[in-house]
C-alpha cells in the first residue's frame, strides 16, 4: 500500500473513533472529566492579558485520545526589545560648589558661609552634533532652594557643524560656565526631531572645585549626574570636624519626595538614621548627615525618589577649626554588582588607600583583590582574598604599595556596593617662592625661587569604572595638572585605545593611540598631553574623548592641583539625548 493510501487510511479510522466516542453518553455515576475546563479557566486571564496588549498567542493542537493528557497551550515570549521614547529633554545636574553651613533649616535650605578666597569652581558641558552635523538647543539653568534662575544660551538650535564618520561629530560645542554662589548649574539639551539613537547628539558635563586654604580644603572633580530614582554613596566623613552635606536637586516640573537611608557595620541604622525630604519642583534640598549618625563610623548612604527622579551628590569634608582636611564629592556608586575596578589610586601618602564595602543581602561576600601598575600585578600586604559579613559596611586598609599611582581590581562572589579611598602619594610638591623685598626700598631682594613643601591635607574617591568605548569622555579641569590612566584587566590579551584631545573651541587632535599590554597600566602623563594638544594647535586642553578601542580597557582622569590636591574621576560614556525605552512582555 502507498504511502499516501495508509496516510488516508489511518485519517479515516481516526474520524471513525471521535464519532463514536461523541455519539457514547458517559456511565451513570461517572462525571465529565474536568480537565478541560479547569484548562480554559485557568488560560483565561493570560489570553485576557495577551489581547489587552495588542498581542495573542495561538496555539495549535490535537485533542488527545484514550485519556492522555492535552497538552496545554502556552504563551508566546517575546525577547527584550528597545523602541525610541518619547522625545524629552536631557538634563544633566552639576552639584552645587561644597562649602561650610551657616544655617540649614528643617525644611533642608542651607545658607552657606563665606568661602575663602582661594576657591576656583567651574562647570564644563561638551555638547557633540549629531552625524549629520546638527546641534540641539542647550542651556544652562541655576537652580537653588527658591528654584529656577534665568537660563543662559548653551547654543541655539539647529547650528551647523562639519558632519563626522565616527560616532561623535569632529567639532563639539564645550563652554565653562559656573558661580560658586549660583547654585546647582543644571545642563538642558532639547532633543532634535527625527534622529535614530545612531545619529543622535550626545552631551557630557563636569564640575571641578579647589581651595587652597580655609575649612573647605582640597580639589575635587567628577561629572555632572542625570537625576535618578536611586543612588548610593559610600563614606562620608563622620564624627568630629566632619562636614558632609547632601544635595538632592529636582529639575523637574513636579515635586519630589527622597527618603534618605544610612547603614554601618551592623546594617541599617533604624529611625535615627533615616530621614525624608521634600524636594519641590525646580529647586535643591539638603541634608546635614551629621544629623544621621551619632559615630564617626563607616557609612553608606541610600537615597530613594519618588513622584520625580532626583540628583545627588554628597560633598564630604573634614576640618580642625578653620583649617581644613581635604574634600570629595563622593561618586554615585552603581547597583551592587561582582566587579569593581577604580582607575587612578594613589599611595605613598602616611595614611593607606582603604578599600570600602556595603554587602546587602544575607550573605557573607568573598572578596579576592587585585592592584594593577605600569609593570603589572602588584603585590600587597593586604591578603589577597577576603570575607565580608552580609548587611554591613567595612573597611579594608590597602597596605604595603609603594609610593605612586594604581588601579585596583575587586572581584566578589555576592554583589556588593564598593569604592576605593586615598590621602594621595605623600609626595612634596614644588612651588613658585616669593621674592625677599627690602624693608625699606620695597625693591626685591632676590628672583623669584622654586621651594619644596609638603601637599596640603586632601584625599580622593574611586568608584566602579565602566568599560571603555567609542564615546567614552573625560572633562579636564582648567588649571588642574591631569593625567590619563588605562587599565587592561585581561590575562592574555592586549588593548589599544584610539583617543582625540578636544579644546574649548571644538578643536581637535587626530587619533592618539595607547597600548596597554595584558594585565597592566598605561599612564599618558599631563606633559604629554600639553605637547600633543600644542602639536595640534589647541588652544587649551578641555576634554579627551575615545575614538576606538581593541579589548578590553577601562579609563579615568588622575589630577592634582599647585598645592597637592588629588582627585580622580572615570572616564565615562556620553550620554545621549535620544532615550530608548527597554520593552519586555512576558505571560
Amino acid at each position: 500500500m502507498s504511502s499516501r493510501k495508509v496516510k488516508k487510511y489511518l485519517k479515516a479510522q481516526q474520524r471513525a473513533r471521535r464519532r463514536a466516542q461523541r455519539e457514547q453518553p458517559p456511565e451513570a455515576g461517572t462525571p465529565t472529566s474536568p480537565v478541560r475546563s479547569s484548562r480554559v479557566e485557568r488560560a483565561a486571564p493570560s489570553v485576557a492579558m495577551l489581547a489587552g496588549l495588542g498581542i495573542v498567542a495561538v496555539v495549535a493542537g490535537s485533542a488527545a485520545m484514550s485519556g492522555a493528557a492535552e497538552p496545554q497551550a502556552q504563551p508566546a515570549v517575546i525577547e527584550p526589545y528597545a523602541v525610541p521614547g518619547p522625545a524629552v529633554a536631557e538634563r544633566l545636574v552639576c552639584p552645587r560648589a561644597p562649602g561650610r553651613p551657616e544655617a540649614l533649616s528643617e525644611q533642608g535650605v542651607v545658607e552657606y558661609a563665606q568661602r575663602d578666597d582661594s576657591v576656583v569652581a567651574s562647570t564644563t558641558a561638551v555638547v557633540f552634533a549629531a552625524t549629520d552635523g546638527k546641534f540641539p538647543a542647550a542651556q544652562w539653568i541655576p537652580l537653588d532652594d527658591q528654584g529656577r534662575g534665568e537660563p543662559e544660551t548653551l547654543l541655539a538650535e539647529g547650528t551647523r557643524d562639519a558632519a563626522s564618520d565616527g560616532p561623535l561629530a569632529d567639532r563639539p560645542h564645550i563652554t565653562e560656565e559656573f558661580d560658586a554662589e549660583q547654585g546647582a548649574p543644571l545642563v538642558e539639551v532639547d532633543p532634535l526631531p527625527g534622529r535614530s539613537p545612531s545619529r543622535a547628539p550626545v552631551t557630557a558635563a563636569a564640575y571641578s572645585y579647589s581651595a587652597d586654604a580655609g575649612p573647605v580644603t582640597g580639589l575635587t572633580a567628577g561629572t555632572c549626574e542625570a537625576p535618578a530614582r536611586s543612588q548610593w554613596f559610600l563614606g562620608p566623613e563622620t564624627g568630629d570636624g566632619a562636614n558632609s552635606l547632601l544635595t538632592l536637586t529636582n529639575p523637574h516640573s513636579r515635586d519630589a519626595t527622597a527618603e534618605v537611608t544610612t547603614y554601618d557595620a551592623d546594617g541599617h541604622t533604624g529611625a535615627l538614621g533615616t530621614t525624608t525630604v521634600l524636594i519641590p519642583q525646580h529647586s535643591v534640598r539638603t541634608v546635614n548627615l551629621a544629623g544621621l549618625s551619632e559615630t564617626d563610623s563607616a557609612i553608606a548612604v541610600h537615597v530613594q525618589a519618588s513622584g520625580a527622579p532626583v540628583a545627588g551628590h554628597l560633598q564630604s569634608a573634614g576640618a580642625v577649626g578653620a583649617e581644613g582636611l581635604g574634600v570629595e564629592m563622593l561618586p554615585t556608586l552603581p547597583g551592587p554588582q561582582q566587579q569593581h575596578i577604580a582607575i587612578g589610586v594613589p599611595a605613598g601618602a602616611e595614611e593607606n588607600p582603604e578599600l570600602w564595602f556595603y554587602t546587602p543581602g544575607e550573605e557573607e561576600a568573598t572578596v579576592e583583590l587585585q592592584v594593577f601598575g605600569a609593570d603589572g600585578q602588584v603585590e600587597t600586604e593586604t591578603p589577597g582574598v577576603f570575607n565580608l559579613e552580609p548587611d554591613s559596611v567595612a573597611v579594608a586598609g590597602l597596605h604595603g604599595l609603594p609610593t605612586g599611582t594604581y588601579d585596583v581590581v575587586l572581584n566578589s562572589d555576592q554583589p556588593t556596593f564598593a569604592a576605593v579611598r586615598s590621602a594621595g602619594d605623600g609626595e612634596q610638591i614644588t612651588v613658585e617662592a616669593d621674592p625677599e623685598t627690602d624693608p625699606v626700598t620695597g625693591e626685591n631682594v632676590d628672583d623669584e625661587t622654586e621651594q619644596e613643601q609638603e601637599p596640603i591635607p586632601d584625599f580622593s574617591w574611586a568608584a566602579a569604572a565602566e568599560p571603555l568605548g567609542a564615546g567614552s569622555v573625560g572633562i579636564l579641569a582648567p588649571g588642574q595638572v591631569s593625567a590619563l590612566r588605562v587599565l587592561n584587566p585581561a590575562a592574555e590579551q592586549p588593548a589599544q585605545v584610539s583617543y582625540r584631545l578636544l579644546d574649548s573651541a571644538g578643536g581637535r587632535t587626530e587619533d592618539l593611540v595607547i597600548d596597554v599590554d595584558a594585565g597592566t597600566s598605561a599612564e599618558v602623563t599631563y606633559e604629554e598631553l600639553v605637547e600633543s594638544a600644542q602639536a595640534a594647535d589647541l588652544e587649551d586642553l578641555a576634554a579627551v574623548v575615545v575614538a576606538d578601542i581593541e579589548g578590553e580597557a577601562y579609563g579615568g582622569i588622575v589630577a592634582s592641583s599647585e598645592v597637592g590636591g588629588v582627585t580622580s574621576a572615570a572616564l565615562v560614556p556620553a550620554a545621549p539625548s535620544a532615550q530608548h525605552v527597554p520593552l519586555r512582555i512576558e505571560p
